[in-house]
């Protein structure tokens, strides 16, 4: 299942790109904007043009009971992202804990000039659930969840970090 969406940044492209692997503005955006119980990055590299980072989130799982009971109260998830500073793309994949092959995330995250030292975010993320009975529901979950901690890291992002 292809998810998408989009926000507005109130910044430019680069800086945007900047901050997503700078990784004290990134742990304060997913903990205090997105809601997630922790995040760290395990690694980070600049290598050449490219600059590729591990990270680990945990977050609260608001789902029906049938699928906490499979994944638990609390998900954590490898956030496996590179970015090649000649494009405006984020490459990432999200490997879970749990279920790690059953569950697939991959996709991009497209950074484009929105006007207005303002910049364009769309996310798109390839979401497969393998999981018998309950993978119809994590699909409806994803589809939910996806553009709200989108929403919610957006802004938090132009209200606290956004240069003014």
């Amino acid at each position: 299942m292809l998810l998408r969406t989009e926000a507005i940044y109130h910044c430019e492209p680069g800086f945007y790109l900047e901050q997503y692997f700078e990784e004290k503005s990134r742990t304060e955006r997913e903990i205090k904007g997105v809601g997630n119980v922790s995040f760290a990055v395990l690694e980070s590299h600049c290598e050449g043009e490219v600059w590729s980072h591990v990270a680990e989130s945990i977050s609260r799982l608001d789902a029906p009971m049938p699928v906490r009971k499979i994944l638990g109260e609390n998900t954590r998830m490898e956030e496996h992202a590179s970015w090649r500073r000649s494009t405006n793309t984020i490459d990432v994949e999200y490997k879970p804990d749990n279920l790690r092959k059953r569950i697939s995330v991959k996709g991009h995250i497209r950074v484009g000039p929105a006007g207005d030292g303002k910049c364009r975010i769309v996310v798109e993320m390839d979401v497969i659930f393998k999981i018998f009975a309950v993978g119809g529901m994590l699909e409806k979950l994803s589809a939910k969840e996806m553009p709200q901690a989108i929403e919610k890291d957006c802004a938090y992002f132009n209200e606290h970090l956004a240069p003014k």
